[in-house]
């Protein structure tokens, strides 16, 4: 597993900072996503006054991480530093910059916003079963995120409230870095929960032979069969388009040919009639 390390140069630069209620807020252009795969939910959501959060619990053994987090947290104070002129017109060094600056993780913990609609949560939960796998790993572009949730329109999703009921289980996070968050003695980056992905563990309770295990097995022995008729009809058309090539270069190969036989015949004649000129002329005399 790699994590790709945060880097403003790969997305659009934070936007001036704007009020926002009573603070400061500067928006990325495009929101960066990125994964946290096996991390594991230590609490539900809460609550602080008129928003959601929840604290993450990143993992400790994953070197990967600790530098992803660290390259953000870089970035930030370097682009904020960048950028002290025009955003607060005041020039300053950049260790009171770094002074001021909360960074992401505090003891391994990773706070997020959480969506809310009318003012009550909703985060959307995808569930996979134990013949599934996810797509991506644990990082990745907000277009190849966009991509793997195309391909997984169909599967089991519901929203809900709370993950209470996920605790202690192996969660994959979709996490945003959406913007810079000022107060008056400190800022930090504002990041947000996009979805969530468990694993169904349902199939595991169910006992040998049964009726439910006999409908997962036949679903997924459906999804096997739909899959293997993909490849070989894709494998049936490269062999069709092999098939006009070859007969293509056939032909060419034939065509060149008889043009270069064409051409031996031309020289040939040719070189047989100045044969003739050159006995005529050196024999005139004994005309």
């Amino acid at each position: 597993m790699s994590v790709d390390l945060f880097n403003l140069d790969k997305c659009e630069s934070f936007k001036q900072p704007k009020k926002h209620q009573d603070t400061l807020r500067s928006d990325l252009e495009q929101p960066f996503a990125f994964r946290i795969t096996k991390s594991v939910l230590k609490e539900d959501v809460r609550c602080a006054g008129s928003w959601f959060y929840m604290d993450l619990e990143i993992p400790v053994s994953s070197s990967d991480y600790q530098s992803f987090f660290e390259s953000v947290d870089a970035s930030v104070v370097q682009h904020v530093y960048d950028n002290r002129l025009t955003w607060f017109q005041q020039d300053m060094p950049i260790e009171m910059i770094q002074s001021f600056y909360e960074p992401s993780l505090k003891s391994n913990l990773l706070r997020l916003k959480i969506p809310a609609v009318n003012k009550q949560p909703e985060i959307p939960v995808r569930v996979l079963s134990l013949f599934e796998s996810e797509i991506g790993d644990a990082a990745a572009t907000e277009s190849e995120i966009q991509i793997e949730q195309q391909q997984n329109q169909g599967r089991q999703s519901e929203t809900k409230s709370s993950l209470a009921e996920f605790q202690e289980q192996p969660v994959t996070f979709v996490v945003e870095i959406t913007s810079i968050r000022f107060l008056k003695t400190k800022f930090s980056i504002d990041y947000k929960l996009k979805s969530v992905t468990v694993r169904d563990t349902s199939f595991r309770e169910t006992k040998e032979g049964s009726d439910e295990q006999d409908e997962i097995k036949q679903k997924h022995l459906q999804m096997l069969t739909e899959v293997k008729q993909t490849v070989e009809e894709q494998l049936q058309k490269l062999s069709q388009m092999q098939e006009i090539l070859n007969q293509k270069y056939s032909d060419v190969i034939h065509t060149e040919k008889k043009l270069l036989e064409d051409s031996i015949v031309s020289k040939e004649a040719a070189d047989k009639i100045l044969s003739l000129t050159n006995f005529e002329r050196d024999n005139r005399f004994f005309y």
